[in-house]
């Protein structure tokens, strides 16, 4: 993965975006797992 090692610094919109797709995911992947556990 030359691409990732040569260009490792982020924007500060880059961070952002990660950020907020990293915290949706988690409430997602906790609501999956509430309704598995409710089931």
């Amino acid at each position: 993965m030359l691409v990732s090692q040569a260009r490792t610094h982020l924007t500060e919109q880059e961070r952002e975006e990660l950020s907020r797709r990293n915290r949706e995911a988690n409430e997602q992947s906790e609501r999956n797992a509430q309704a598995r556990g409710n089931g």
